[in-house]
Order: structure tokens, then C-alpha cells, then sequence
């Protein structure tokens, strides 16, 4: 089979396999952390969802590494240049929007109900995000960005991956699926002028794990992820 096909058909079945689980967890009320925090969501829905998730996109992430011999250089730590500034500063201003937006929604949503989340499964959902942001960065800013690049150019590559980003997004609350057009596109250009996914993982990792921290840590209950 063509290299790219393989690609292509792998990275397809995934990006239906992340569809799928969104569509069935949100139908659950089960799709976010802040779903099992505050509105009595399923754990172990979530932390199923996390994990086929993060199976799915192993499997094109590992094609495109065994079939494209360049694909390694994606990963190596490159010298920093000028775009490091624009990304220190989508990081900054990345995290003060964060914090805005999560502390307004906790006002909101801890006035209807609060039912915090099992220590122990807390600690499994936190270790595996940060593996599947890595992979989920690594499937889009990486997999499908550059090998799009060499088959449509920057521009195209860009908007065609934003549009699949913003797509898995679709059963987000309207403010969160907005701001994934400009998160995508500044996560892609960063990476294309970097030649490398490192930015984009460690913008990603750090926005959401800053919300999703601030959420489990407002749960004051005992036997709870507390931070004094």
C-alpha cells in the first residue's frame, strides 16, 4: 500500500474514532472533566474515553514514524528563533484567558451542583491527558500538518487541519468551539516555522491543563484533589 494512503486511511479511522467517543460521551454528559466535577458525569466514561482515544492515535502517529524517515525530526529539540516570541507570547495570553474563562465558568456551574471526582481517578486522568495531548498534537500539528504540507502547501495544510481540529470540537460549549479557529491556526504556524510539534504540545498541554486543574482543585470536599 502507498505510504500516504496508509496515512491517510489510518489518520480517517482515528479521526472517526475520536468523533465517535466525543459524540457518545457528550450524549452521557460525560465528554469533559468539569461533566464528572460538577454535573455528576461518569469517571469511568471518561477515563474510557481518554484511553481509546489515546489507543486510536497511536496507530497512524506510529505508521507515519515507521513509513516516513524524516518523520523523527519533527521531535528533535531545534534551536530557538525568532518565533519562540510570538509563542511565549500565545502562551501567556493563552493562560490569563484561560484562567478568565474557568473561573467564570465555576461560578456558574458550581451555583447548580458539586460532586467532585474519586482521588484515585483523578490522578489516572491527569497522567494519561498529558500522553494523549502529546499524541493529539503529534496527530495534528505533526502527522496530517506536514504531510499535507507536501501535497497542498502551508496555507491549505493549515486550514484543512484547523477544520478537522475545530470539527472534534463540535459538541463544545459555542465559546470553547471559537476559540479553537484561532488556537489551531496559531498552533500550526508555530509548528511550521518552528519545524517542530514541541510548540504546540506544550501550549496545549499547559491551556488545558491550567483549566482543568483549577476545576479539580475548587472541589472543596474531602478525598478530593486539593490544593491550599
Amino acid at each position: 500500500m502507498n505510504p500516504s494512503l496508509s496515512i491517510y486511511t489510518t489518520s480517517l479511522l482515528a479521526y472517526g474514532v475520536l468523533y465517535g467517543l466525543s459524540s457518545y460521551a457528550s450524549r452521557r454528559k460525560s465528554d469533559k472533566i468539569a461533566d464528572v466535577l460538577y454535573k455528576e458525569g461518569s469517571e469511568s466514561l471518561l477515563l474510557k474515553k481518554q484511553f481509546l482515544g489515546t489507543a486510536s492515535l497511536i496507530i497512524p502517529v506510529a505508521i507515519y514514524f515507521l513509513l516516513y524517515p524524516g518523520a523523527q525530526k519533527l521531535l528533535a529539540l531545534k534551536p530557538v528563533s525568532a518565533w519562540i516570541y510570538v509563542w511565549l507570547a500565545a502562551v501567556v495570553l493563552s493562560l490569563i484567558a484561560t484562567s478568565w474563562n474557568t473561573t467564570i465558568q465555576l461560578r456558574k456551574i458550581k451555583r447548580i451542583h458539586n460532586s467532585g471526582m474519586k482521588q484515585g481517578n483523578l490522578v489516572i486522568y491527569f497522567s494519561g491527558r498529558i500522553i494523549f495531548l502529546f499524541l493529539y498534537e503529534l496527530f495534528f500539528r505533526g502527522v496530517l500538518l506536514f504531510s499535507l504540507i507536501s501535497l497542498t502547501g502551508n496555507i491549505v495544510s493549515v486550514l484543512i487541519t484547523v477544520g478537522l481540529y475545530t470539527g472534534l470540537h463540535a459538541h463544545s460549549s459555542k465559546d470553547e468551539l471559537i476559540a479553537t479557529v484561532p488556537f489551531g491556526i496559531l498552533s500550526a504556524v508555530i509548528c511550521i516555522w518552528a519545524n517542530s510539534i514541541w510548540p504546540a504540545v506544550i501550549l496545549h498541554i499547559a491551556v488545558a491543563l491550567t483549566a482543568e486543574l483549577m476545576m479539580a482543585t475548587s472541589v472543596h470536599k474531602p478525598c478530593k484533589l486539593y490544593i491550599a
